[in-house]
């Protein structure tokens, strides 16, 4: 008798399971046939566009719309030319100008602009407001992926753009070019610098030659710059960790209804433990702030700047089959506290401005005399920078 209850039971689960699955398919189903219709009416019946869009152009706008719905303010839909441009874009085989930009007031504005970069020498100031790349105007609906994929191109290629300064329209003439992802000198013959602009899929073995060279020098401290450094991928990010960390965690990642996931280096033949000071500051974005987040949990360093940009979410890429694209934000990332730094950035432990209005590097001058001065009290260090 017992065992005819569970039976009973079991197959009482599985018709529930099975009639759960056949709504959720019929409700699905509807909802597709329904859209379907919605694009065949439009395609045959469409009054004030002649030809009606295509039904490419439907699928395209539909799925914008979509992606609308998920609030997310880094989600963006590629249709397939620009998807095919951006897959390139994540492999370092298109080049830009060197600068940056965000959207305010309904305008796409160039918030900074790279020093010594191509964008620099032709002209391009911060203020500046986008109108037009090359031909194709700059609206307010644009997106910033669509924005750089019209910027950026094969090396050695030229854009113009069109911005308008003061109220006058200005046009810069500037020619691509791939930047120097990891930049090194010493200064004088006691400080190793490197500079690093980005977390793209090249720059771990990049840097660690580079970081090599600089060690051949014996330095006694090293300064590493990602105050231009706009992010770039996961399995970049924790190769390089691995060589200023043996071992350990970095960063904490967690779904939206999952529970934190701890990440962990990715172990190098090749760590030091040299004296580190990090240059950060508002241009500091995504991957680097994961980074500096780990130095200075795990006291590795010490953080010298301005708060970082604030980007607490890990985006994904979606490729679909007729070559469209998503990028949408699937994760948020923690600091090894577990605090979330969306909007809000990492906090120097330092903090110093630099001044534009004078040609020192505030921020370099300060790391440098950290360095120059080890062994000293907090107190003493800030002091140092004052």
């Amino acid at each position: 008798m017992k065992i005819k209850t569970i039976v009973v039971q079991i197959l009482l689960l599985a018709l529930w399971f099975f009639i759960g699955w056949r709504v959720r398919e019929l409700t699905l189903s509807s909802d597709i046939i329904s859209l379907e219709q919605l694009r065949t009416v439009i395609e045959n019946n469409v009054y004030y566009k002649n030809p009606p869009p295509s039904p490419s152009e439907l699928t395209f706008a539909a799925s914008r719309g979509m992606v609308n719905l998920t609030d997310d303010p880094r989600a963006v839909f590629m249709e397939p030319n620009v998807a095919k441009e951006y897959m390139k874009d994540k492999q370092s085989l298109r080049a830009g100008i060197g600068f940056k930009i965000a959207h305010e007031d309904d305008r796409w504005v160039v918030t900074f602009v790279n020093p010594g970069e191509q964008a620099e020498k032709a002209g391009l100031k911060v203020g500046d407001i986008l109108l037009k790349i090359d031909d194709t105007p700059v609206e307010d609906y644009t997106t910033y992926i669509e924005i750089s994929m019209l910027i950026r191109g094969e090396p050695g290629t030229p854009v113009t753009l069109t911005v308008l300064r003061n109220g006058q329209q200005v046009r810069i003439d500037a020619i691509r070019k791939n930047p120097e992802q990891v930049r090194i000198r010493m200064i004088g013959t006691d400080i190793a610098y490197l500079r690093q602009d980005e977390f793209s899929i090249p720059t771990a073995d990049l840097m660690k030659n580079k970081l090599q060279k600089l060690l051949d020098n014996n330095p006694k401290g090293l300064i590493w710059d990602l105050r231009y450094n706009g992010g770039g991928t996961k399995i970049s990010l924790l190769r390089i960790m691995g060589f200023f960390f043996k071992d350990g965690p970095i960063f904490y990642e967690k779904t939206r209804d999952g529970e934190p996931r701890l990440n962990l280096i990715e172990p190098s033949d090749f760590t030091t433990d040299i004296p580190l000071v990090v240059l950060i500051d508002k241009n500091t974005y995504s991957s680097p702030e994961v980074a500096s987040s780990a130095i200075q949990y795990r006291h590795r360093g010490i953080l010298v700047g301005g708060s970082t940009f604030g980007k607490g979410t890990i985006t994904q890429f979606f490729l679909f089959a007729n070559g469209s694209a998503l990028q949408l934000s699937t994760e948020h990332w923690l600091t090894l506290s577990k605090e979330w730094l969306e909007g809000k950035g990492v906090s120097p432990d330092i903090y110093i401005q630099d001044d534009p209005q004078t040609p020192d590097d505030e921020q370099l001058n300060c790391a440098i005399a950290i360095l120059r001065n080890q062994n000293q009290s907090e107190d003493n260090l800030n002091s140092l920078c004052r």
